[in-house]
């Protein structure tokens, strides 16, 4: 059950710092005046590479609801084993802590749905801001990541 939480706290963690980080940026057309091609910057976000380590995170943009499902249904599976586990007295005590457990996983499982919202309105949002530039998050981010270095 920990690593499924601390898989959620990443996901949604990293995602929310780079989704600060991309609505910071004031044009992406500084991005595009400061001459990085598709080349420069995809080798500096070349994962097969080892060069970027955050960049795992933008692997949620390609997770399917059926992905989703077998996250969920892991977190819920082992709540499910902690709960059998508990030697109560009362088997209302079991009740109610398998109770807050799936109250936790259908919370966790609403803030992954909405974090990919929240993606989504930021692509509107930076597309609304630069109508004529085609807009790719992850683009985006290796760039400014290559600017930094």
């Amino acid at each position: 059950m920990e690593f499924d939480l601390e898989l959620f706290n990443k996901i949604v963690g990293s995602l929310t710092k780079c989704f600060m980080e991309i609505t910071l940026l004031k044009s992406i057309t500084f991005l595009e005046k400061a001459g990085l091609d598709e080349e420069v910057s995809g080798k500096s976000c070349d994962l097969e590479l080892g060069k970027s380590q955050t960049l795992n995170v933008f692997r949620v943009y390609d997770l399917k609801d059926e992905e989703m499902d077998k996250i969920m249904s892991s977190y819920l599976q082992h709540s499910k084993e902690v709960v059998d586990k508990i030697h109560a007295q009362s088997e209302e005590l079991k009740g109610q802590m398998g109770l807050c457990l799936s109250a936790l996983g259908f919370c966790i499982g609403g803030l992954i749905r909405e974090t990919g919202e929240i993606e989504d309105g930021i692509k509107e949002l930076v597309q609304w801001e630069n109508p004529s530039s085609h807009i790719n998050l992850y683009e985006i981010y290796c760039k400014m990541h290559t600017l930094q270095k």
